[in-house]
């Protein structure tokens, strides 16, 4: 995982979002990109949040279930729920 080979790079590249916040405690299992991030607790107006599909891709073909709050299974097999 990228991320965690270059933890310096990582962190430029999160400052550099606009809506990076210096408290907020990123995790490394997550993407945050511009307008969208796979981190559930990234709660960042104008920031979507999107879930991995089955085979581990980012994926809007589920986006209903965060309407919901349901649970959904991340590829590392861990439950989250989507809010």
């Amino acid at each position: 995982m990228w991320r965690v080979l270059h933890p310096d790079e990582w962190e430029d590249e999160l400052r550099s979002l606009s809506h990076y916040d210096p408290v907020y405690p990123y995790d490394e299992n997550h993407e945050y990109f511009p307008y969208w991030t796979t981190d559930p607790d990234y709660g960042k107006p104008n920031v979507r949040n999107l879930i991995y599909n089955l085979e581990g891709f980012v994926s809007r073909e589920l986006e209903s279930l965060i309407k919901f709050g349901k649970p959904c299974t991340r590829p590392q097999g861990r439950t989250a729920t989507i809010a």
